[in-house]
């Protein structure tokens, strides 16, 4: 493993320690940007959902013209 030393550091970085977010067994780990909420069951469906198309798919070269991205960014913006 590569250790501190090792690294090129600026002179100014030269024996310092680096901050590492300590990992306690508490309920909520706000200083490692933990999202306190679970992901909804109707959010994890919809993700898997759109996975298993897109894995079905993998094995082809996608659309060069990208059409459905260009049809649906116009309907985003309103010009479809």
């Amino acid at each position: 493993m590569t250790k501190l030393s090792d690294l090129p550091l600026r002179s100014n970085l030269v024996g310092l320690e680096p901050y590492g977010a300590p990992q306690d067994p508490v309920p909520v780990s706000l200083n490692v940007n933990e999202n306190t909420h679970p992901i909804p069951d109707d959010v994890v469906a919809d993700i898997v959902q759109s996975l298993e198309a897109a894995v079905r798919s993998v094995n082809r070269y996608p659309d060069r013209e990208f059409l459905e991205l260009r049809e649906s960014l116009a309907g985003y913006l309103g010009r479809g």
